[in-house]
């Protein structure tokens, strides 16, 4: 079997949630599994609420605090083998050895619909590659143009077209400022937003959410992604993952 040899390559998978028999380099194992996932630090153990494979808990915890992602509510990007030939469960939860761990940006969604709001958020350019509704975020993965050296703004608004349509899809704008920025290298990353930041979805007749966005061929581009579907990876990902590009 040929060997991914870089991470990135794993974001396809994520959001379709399978398992992944490939190394991420040598040393390490040959079937891991990916998933997104939320934090929960609040008990005697931290617990990962995976998106994918339920409640985990990491028998190398180091992993979370290395990468200050120790806070409850923090999502991740993490690769995991089950801990032993069997996975131990306890309760509800399964134990876990973790692979790799990065911290997956994190945010509410802006409501320009309030009172006094700046509309900061930009309009430069922007890919959406895969997306997925999880049962407390909406997913967004994306790529963009620009430099390690500039942290852009990634932000999910709501404004006065924000409202349920016909097929009871809520219409977003998925938006970036560059804050300047003019580099041309190509970056990607994850960014889930808080679904209880978005009061609209709480209607019972929302059915997912169509996301308005500029790809630079289109201002006006639309990405519709369903409650319990997946986005679709558009193309192979031959860009850099940074975890901490964005705010």
């Amino acid at each position: 079997m040929q060997r991914k040899k870089y991470f990135h390559h794993l974001i396809g998978i994520l959001f379709c949630c399978v398992t992944f028999s490939s190394c991420l380099d040598d040393n390490e194992p040959e079937t891991v599994y990916p998933t997104l996932g939320t934090v929960n630090a609040d008990g005697k153990d931290i617990i990962i609420e995976s998106d994918s494979y339920g409640p985990l808990v990491p028998v190398n915890p180091g992993f979370i605090t290395s990468t200050q992602t120790d806070s409850t509510g923090q999502r991740i990007m993490a690769v995991f083998q089950y801990a032993g030939e069997t996975a131990e469960k306890t309760s509800n939860s399964t134990s876990v050895e973790l692979i790799r761990v990065n911290k997956v940006l994190t945010k509410k969604a802006n409501d320009l619909r309030q009172a006094g709001t700046e509309d900061i958020y930009g309009n430069a350019p922007i890919q959406i590659t895969a997306s997925s509704i999880s049962q407390k975020h909406l997913n967004i993965q994306y790529e963009y143009y620009g430099s390690t050296n500039i942290s852009h703004r990634i932000s999910l608004v709501l404004n006065a077209d924000t409202r349920l349509d016909e097929n009871g899809l809520l219409q977003v704008e998925f938006r970036h400022n560059n804050e300047g920025d003019t580099y041309t290298e190509r970056l990607w990353g994850i960014v889930s937003y808080t679904l209880e930041s978005i009061p609209d979805y709480k209607e019972s007749k929302c059915k997912g959410f169509k996301i308005v966005y500029n790809s630079g061929a289109n201002k006006r581009a639309e990405w519709i992604v369903k409650t319990n579907s997946q986005g679709t990876q558009t193309e192979e990902n031959p860009s850099r993952f940074i975890a901490s590009c964005c705010f």
